[in-house]
Formats: structure tokens, sequence, C-alpha cells
């Protein structure tokens, strides 16, 4: 989470049709800790930050934020939370039975959330590995429990739906643990709501390091040691990417 930190910063500076947002590194960094390299992601934000938790270089990732084609189109809509639905549920259909499961990074859309279920429901009849993590609010996801009624909600997505806090990367990595399990056997789709502040900054970093103080685990020397190392593969990265055009 460190490191997406510091590349997010990075990408603050580059012109570049990315959807990036801060906060959201322990939804990201949770999640993919389960993912392989052949496993399909799709994600409606924050694509360069997945792409460094998958394992790409850093340059790469610098080289395609400050690329003239990022610039030229920074203007234009990225993926919708329902593009990467989609386009991990397509993705399902080729994986059936390879133990291989498809992540959607849906972010934060209230009006997707029906849609979401619909298709989730539809991929549990053919046991699609789909795992689906959305983001909300705690006063709106009490507003969906209201409006659609525990009952009906369950009738309508015959799988586990899962509420966990998005800042809490522990938890993240345990509730998407399971669910990448049963995608993987074959027991089909989980959706994941992530639960982000109603309002305010918030630090997922900040957490895990008081949760990892209380554990007597966490060490000061170790968290600089990293921030250095990556800090220098940056900079090397840096004067080989292509710089966006300044006017």
């Amino acid at each position: 989470m460190l490191k997406c930190q510091m590349l997010y910063r990075i990408a603050q500076e580059a012109s570049t049709h990315q959807k990036m947002l801060s906060g959201r590194e322990a939804v990201l960094a949770g999640a993919l800790s389960h993912s392989r390299r052949d496993d399909y992601v799709a994600t409606a934000q924050n694509a360069p930050l997945v792409g460094l938790l998958r394992g790409d270089a850093p340059g790469s990732i610098l080289a395609q934020l400050f690329s003239p084609d990022a610039e030229a189109n920074h203007d234009a809509e990225g993926p919708s939370g329902q593009d990467a639905l989609i386009k991990a549920a397509g993705a399902a259909r080729d994986l059936l039975g390879s133990g291989r499961v498809t992540l959607a990074f849906c972010g934060e859309d209230a009006a997707a959330l029906g849609f979401q279920l619909e298709a989730l429901a539809l991929a549990a009849k053919h046991k699609a590995p789909v795992v689906c993590l959305t983001e909300t609010t705690l006063s709106r996801l009490g507003a969906d429990d209201q409006s659609r009624g525990k009952k009906k909600k369950s009738a309508e997505c015959p799988l586990p739906v899962i509420v966990v806090d998005g800042a809490d990367v522990v938890a993240v990595f345990r509730v998407t643990q399971e669910a990448v399990r049963r995608a993987r056997h074959g027991q089909g789709p989980s959706l994941i709501q992530c639960v982000m502040p109603d309002e305010g900054p918030h630090d997922p970093l900040v957490f895990l390091e008081q949760y990892l103080r209380r554990k007597n685990v966490w060490s000061d020397e170790w968290q600089k040691a990293v921030a250095d190392e990556f800090a220098a593969q940056l900079e090397q990265a840096l004067p080989s990417a292509p710089k966006a055009p300044t006017t």
C-alpha cells in the first residue's frame, strides 16, 4: 500500500485518462493478494495501481502514465463499474473449471447496485468464478437495505454478499481469501461491499500501521527501507518514461 501511495502521487503529476482515486489501497492490496498472474482482473479505476500490485514493472506503468496517448485522451471517460463487471463476467465463462478466477473492481456507483446483483445472480446459476468488489458508504448501505429489504436482496442475489471495512486491508484480505477460494473450487461468485468513510480523508496505511503496532510487528526502519527502495526504482524508471508534453 505504501508503494501504491507513492505511485499515486506521481500519477497526479501526469495528465492521464486513467481514473485515479486515493484511499483505495486496502481494497486493491487485500483482494489482489489472492490473485494469480493467469487470473483476469477488470477495474473501473486505479488501473496503474492494479498493475503495480499484480507485478508490472514500475517503468512500464510510468511509461503509460506519461505517454502522449494518455495526455491526448485525458478528458476521455474510463470504464465504468458496470463495464468492469461485464468484462469480468464475460471472461469467467471461458474460465469455468480451470481453477482461474476473475476479479472485478467496480468502484463506487450507487446506481449500479441493481445491475450488479442481477449480473451476479446470473453468474451464480452457472457457478461462474467471479469475485466482485464494490465501494459504498455506511449511510448508503443502510439505505440500500431499507429500500430493498434483506430478504428480497437474498432472493435476487443467491450468492454470498459480504460487507467489509474498505480501509482495513486485513479484513479485505480475509474475506477475499474465502471468496476467491470458493470461485476457484467451482462454487460460484461473491459480492464484497467495501464500506468507505462517508466523508473526510482516510489513510488505509495508517490503519494498518496501528494494527501492526498493536501486534508488535511494525518497524519504522522497515517502512523506510521499502520506501527508499521503491523511490530508487521510480527514479530510475522516470528518465526512460516519455514525459507528457507541456502546453
